[in-house]
């Protein structure tokens, strides 16, 4: 094989990256990344912010539960967990001195030249996540924009 295009859904998105940013294989002249994985604790309390309690506090079945004593002492204790943990500055961990895979990924998706197509599921936590993160971490600055990038959001897909 002289060219090849890697293909991957969400974990599968992240590790044909990640295998980028390893290997440099010229051989990769496409990458096709649906939903990215870009997890974690802190990334994904924020997007369970934004995007569920957010909606959650709009519901009136939600106000009564509250006002009734029917929220479980568990739902609160999530919400103020996710809290905390949204209130923190970077979505990605460093393990160690290696730099996290979400900064990796950016690194390799940054340093490629043959054409990326992006496809992102409007109704999926994953995508939600991908889009919280590459917005508010430096390390994707302008990278979902380069000329060589194609998206595309399904707005109904889950």
């Amino acid at each position: 094989m002289e060219k090849i295009v890697l293909w991957g859904l969400c974990d599968g998105a992240s590790a044909a990256l990640l295998y980028l940013d390893e290997t440099r294989d010229e051989r990769i002249t496409g990458l096709c990344l649906l939903n990215p994985w870009v997890r974690s604790d802190a990334s994904l309390a924020r997007t369970h912010v934004k995007h569920y309690y957010a909606n959650r506090l709009k519901q009136k079945e939600f106000w009564r539960k509250l006002l009734t004593g029917k929220v479980a002492r568990s739902a609160l204790a999530a919400l103020w967990r996710n809290l905390s943990l949204a209130s923190r500055k970077s979505g990605a961990e460093t393990v160690g001195r290696q730099q996290p895979f979400q900064h990796r990924m950016a690194n390799a998706w940054g340093g490629f030249s043959g054409h990326i197509q992006l496809v992102l599921s409007g109704n999926d936590y994953t995508a939600k996540e991908f889009l919280e993160v590459t917005a508010a971490d430096s390390a994707w600055n302008g990278l979902l924009g380069m000329p060589n990038v194609a998206r595309h959001d399904l707005p109904n897909a889950d």
